[in-house]
């Protein structure tokens, strides 16, 4: 594969994530009122926080992007973490964007 067929995929990537990153992002500031109280989410609930489906639930909790705990013998996510990680991926694509923004002046 050429090397600007590889940039032209990733540039793809990186705007296609952007774009649902920006799409949910007001969705999730409103999920975060109504689950403001709740420590411990079960997976309906985490699915509806981060408007995904809740096989992308069991997928990422398999994958260890989400933690579960047994509590009472339900499954639950802590929604502190969650906030966490959310916190997480928004600094690395602000960082990534830089660094391509600064890749492609080289160029």
């Amino acid at each position: 594969m050429s090397e600007q067929l590889a940039d032209f995929i990733q540039n793809v990537v990186k705007a296609a994530m952007t774009e649902f990153m920006d799409e949910h992002e007001f969705n999730m500031m409103n999920r975060s009122l109504i689950y403001n109280d709740a420590r411990y989410l079960t997976r309906h609930q985490v699915s509806q926080y981060l408007g995904i489906g809740l096989s992308t639930v069991d997928y990422w909790a398999k994958n260890g992007k989400l933690n579960k705990l047994k509590i009472d013998g339900s499954v639950r996510f802590d929604k502190a973490e969650i906030d966490e990680s959310i916190k997480t991926l928004r600094k690395y694509r602000r960082v990534n964007s830089y660094s391509s923004t600064s890749k492609s002046i080289r160029a």
